[in-house]
């Protein structure tokens, strides 16, 4: 299990835009987790949408980006 604040420490340290997936499979957390941190991280400007990352079937991956 990765703490919140693991999360959040993580995801400011990224350099290139990344996705919920990115974060899941690179850092830990269960994708929810992993949402809730980064819709917390926008709501204090920290993280901003950066676009959506084509996919080849479903729904394109929302890329986020540190602000």
């Amino acid at each position: 299990m990765v703490k919140t604040e693991a999360l959040e420490e993580a995801i400011l340290a990224m350099g290139e835009p990344f996705t919920v997936k990115d974060i899941v499979e690179n850092v830990g957390g269960s994708p929810m987790t992993v949402k809730t941190v980064l819709e917390r991280l926008a709501e204090q400007e920290r993280v901003v949408v950066a676009g959506e990352r084509p996919a080849t079937r479903g729904r394109a991956a929302k890329l986020w980006k540190v602000a």
